[in-house]
């Protein structure tokens, strides 16, 4: 019984040095006195330090920390299993939902194995694609990515935005379709910008920030201007459209209806998901205010003459669409088009005169068509 208690013991310890000899050994990361004072209550911030993340010591901190990732990764023995089957899930033909411009249809288009979608195009329903714009071809290493598009009415133009490693930092470019080349239009410095076009297709629409003196990575996202670019022009001709510096938390976005009567004009600020609302008549000069306080989201959907329809929240947290009616003064007056339901609202598009209104059923997606009368 004796020997077995140290037999068993000995066991332990061995056990116990085996284990120490297989514990991971981390990186250093050294702790600050940083402390701030938010509502009155005191927060430690000890690693505030790694935000600087253009600086030598948290770049080696990054590259020690990946280094200790990649050396547990390479040897997992079930790494090449899963990534086999990851591969086998992959590849498979995925097609978006198409979109027709002017004599054109777009969509983009993957075989599975690409990293990024290509945009194609198409003259008819059997006729063969073309590759408009590849991301898989902005880089070597795949870091430069499609980040944002927006197509011409006419289909004739392409505004595409693209991303370096992932940044907010977009820099958009043009691509005429008919001879599928790249124009030398370049809009830099834009963030959180849909690039909407102007009816007549002279050019889009965007959202600048201020040109970054130091480190653009950690700029600060205030102050944004509006801004209209010409197709064929350098961006130091673009015509800033609306900025208000006393606001520098505002953003901006702003869409034409079809028939270019209306620039409908959306106002966030910060991370708040209302929105004010300004209309701007196609003669006048300046913006007019519709909804001048952050009560409620307003999502525009399109509009016909007098009527313009939108998406709202509005005393309706499962959502509903509402028409705003333009009298001949200008003044404005809203009304429900679909009231709201008993299920949220999860997805809403206005296509040939038919409201396309998808609700969340109990976890499952069920979609109705309505009028424009509701």
């Amino acid at each position: 019984m004796k020997n077995k208690r140290y037999l068993f013991i000995s066991f332990l310890c061995l056990l116990l040095l085996t284990s120490c000899a297989s514990i991971t050994e981390y990186p250093e990361t050294r702790k600050v006195s940083q402390t701030d004072s938010l509502h009155g209550i005191a927060v430690e911030d000890p690693y505030r330090w790694l935000e600087d993340f253009t600086s030598e010591e948290v770049e080696e901190w990054v590259e020690l920390q990946n280094g200790l990732s990649q050396k547990y990764l390479t040897k997992n023995r079930y790494r090449k299993r899963i990534k086999e089957n990851l591969e086998s899930i992959w590849v498979s033909n995925s097609k978006s939902i198409p979109q027709i411009k002017g004599e054109h249809i777009f969509y983009f288009f993957n075989e599975g194995n690409w990293q990024q979608s290509k945009l194609m195009k198409q003259e008819c329903d059997t006729c063969l694609p073309e590759v408009m714009i590849d991301p898989n071809t902005f880089s070597v290493d795949g870091t430069v990515s499609l980040s944002n598009l927006s197509i011409s009415p006419n289909g004739k133009f392409i505004a595409y935005s693209i991303s370096d490693g992932g940044s907010d930092w977009k820099t958009w470019k043009v691509l005429e379709v008919e001879t599928n080349r790249v124009l030398e239009d370049s809009v830099k410095w834009t963030k959180f910008s849909s690039g909407n076009w102007e009816s007549d297709n002279s050019g889009f629409y965007y959202q600048k920030y201020p040109e970054p003196k130091e480190v653009a990575l950690s700029e600060i996202n205030r102050s944004p201007k509006l801004y209209f670019h010409k197709i064929g022009t350098s961006q130091e001709e673009d015509l800033l459209i609306y900025e208000r510096p006393d606001k520098p938390n505002w953003s901006w976005d702003v869409q034409v209806s079809e028939d270019g009567l209306y620039r409908i004009l959306s106002i966030g600020e910060g991370t708040d998901d209302s929105n004010r609302l300004y209309i701007k008549f196609v003669n006048d000069i300046s913006f007019t205010p519709v909804v001048a306080e952050l009560e409620a989201t307003y999502i525009f959907l399109g509009s016909k003459g007098t009527d313009l329809w939108f998406f709202t929240n509005k005393n309706s947290p499962n959502g509903k669409i509402v028409k705003l009616k333009v009298n001949e003064n200008k003044s404005f007056l809203w009304e429900d088009v679909i009231s709201e339901a008993s299920f949220s609202i999860s997805g809403f598009s206005l296509i040939n005169n038919k409201f396309v209104i998808e609700y969340l059923v109990d976890s499952l997606s069920k979609v109705d068509f309505f009028n424009l009368n509701g």
